[in-house]
């Protein structure tokens, strides 16, 4: 009984070996596939979760930007010489955002000239 046992284990080894190394890699495959993708949309949405916030940091810094240029320069006229401070003032506080979202200064400008509205009121 165990000789016959050992033989039909010696007959079909080879045969579960090669179906374990064949269907094992196909099996992980499809196991880490979808979880790859599950992981990748994960980092997709915190990306864009963080140049929202990014964005959002930026918009009010220049805001402040905008108060401090005018408390500064005692004015409560939007001119060039309080746009120029409060540009600067931005480019100061915020060089790492600026960087991370590859912002130029003209976009900086309209950004602050998109909030002379807010700061005047």
């Amino acid at each position: 009984m165990i000789d016959t046992i050992l033989s039909l284990i010696e007959i079909f080894q080879p045969i579960v070996t090669l179906s374990v190394s064949v269907f094992a890699p196909i099996l992980f495959k499809s196991i880490a596939k979808p979880l790859i993708c599950l992981l990748n949309l994960t980092e997709d949405s915190k990306q864009l979760e963080i140049e929202s916030r990014l964005r959002d940091s930026l918009h009010q810094s220049a805001s402040n930007a905008l108060r401090f240029a005018m408390s500064k320069l005692k004015s409560s006229d939007i001119s060039p010489a309080v746009i120029e401070l409060a540009r600067s003032y931005v480019y100061e506080n915020n060089p790492e955002t600026i960087k991370q979202l590859k912002i130029d200064a003209n976009t900086i400008k309209n950004i602050i000239y998109s909030k002379t509205d807010i700061v005047k009121q």
